[in-house]
């Protein structure tokens, strides 16, 4: 199916991503990065925090090449990972 179809039966959200929601996410993400960088957490909630980072910089990513984002797809984040 494509992004066209997706859009006509709301699937599809026409989204346009500013300077300022890339700048939160990105901010995010380095606060992501100093959580996984502690030791005094366990190694679990560590790895959590990195894979949250990974998802927001993806996020990030596609929000950037494609200016739309899927709100009603289930899956479709995980699969740009």
């Amino acid at each position: 199916m494509s992004l066209q179809n997706l859009l006509k039966i709301g699937q599809l959200e026409e989204h346009e991503t500013n300077a300022e929601q890339v700048r939160r996410m990105l901010d995010s993400a380095e606060r992501g990065i100093a959580d996984a960088r502690q030791d005094s957490i366990s190694p679990e909630t560590r790895l959590d925090a990195a894979y949250r980072v990974i998802t927001q910089l993806c996020m990030v990513a596609d929000d950037y090449e494609v200016s739309q984002t899927v709100r009603a797809v289930e899956g479709y984040r995980s699969s740009c990972m």
